[in-house]
This record gives C-alpha cells, structure tokens and sequence, in this order.
C-alpha cells in the first residue's frame, strides 16, 4: 500500500511504503537521467539528509557509477546522499549491499572494510 507524504510541507517528499515492516520515502529524482526515478530513504536517512539541506535529489550519471545527490543549503555544495546518511568520512568508499544505488537505506548501506596495513618488519 502506498499513501503521499503531504504531512511534513518540506519540498523533499515522496510516496511511502512499507518494505520488510519498515517505512519507506520513495523520493522523485530529477535531473536528466532521473526522470520516472525514485530515492528510497527511511525514515532515518530522510531526516538526515533533510538536515543538510536537500530541497531535492537528482541522479548524477557522469561517473562509472550513477549516484543520488543534492545541494546543500545554504552553501550550494553537492553531497552525495548515501554519504551523508551514513556520515561517511572522507577517503572512505560507500558500498551499497544490494548493488542498488538508489537504496538509500541505512540497511543497504555501509563503509567499505579499511585494507589492512602490512605488519612492520622486523630488524
């Protein structure tokens, strides 16, 4: 079942759904190459990204790999979403588990693992 999302007057709003008995924001995606598309947030990430200044989310497509991102406000500096839900530091890569770039759930999201530090040698 599907209901709008008119409650909150913020413009980053969207369908919601329930997937896997967890509320789910299918947020529209602008941009070129994101028409017809959909960002899926919970309720967490949502809130997150609403809090650095997403009015909107558009798909970037000009890299080997499509992301979601958006311009935060009032700076006007692009941040990828999946970044800013999961507070990735920089110089640290977001792996999306399910391979969908679009799953923007903290479930489906998480920092890819730091290659280990060979062990010092020994005199």
């Amino acid at each position: 079942m599907t209901n709008t999302d008119t409650t909150t007057g913020h413009p980053l709003t969207g369908d919601t759904t329930t997937v896997d008995g967890q509320t789910v924001h299918l947020i529209p995606l602008t941009g070129r190459d994101g028409v017809g598309k959909f960002a899926m947030l919970d309720t967490e990430g949502l809130e997150l990204v609403r809090r650095a200044g997403a009015r909107c989310l558009y798909l970037a497509s000009g890299h080997k790999y499509p992301y979601v991102t958006f311009l935060q406000v009032p700076t006007k500096e692009p941040a990828m979403a999946s970044r800013v839900v999961i507070d990735a530091p920089a110089g640290r890569r977001v792996i999306y588990a399910n391979s969908d770039r679009l799953d923007l759930r903290t479930s489906n999201l998480m920092l890819q693992p730091r290659k280990q530090e060979p062990a010092p040698k020994l005199a």
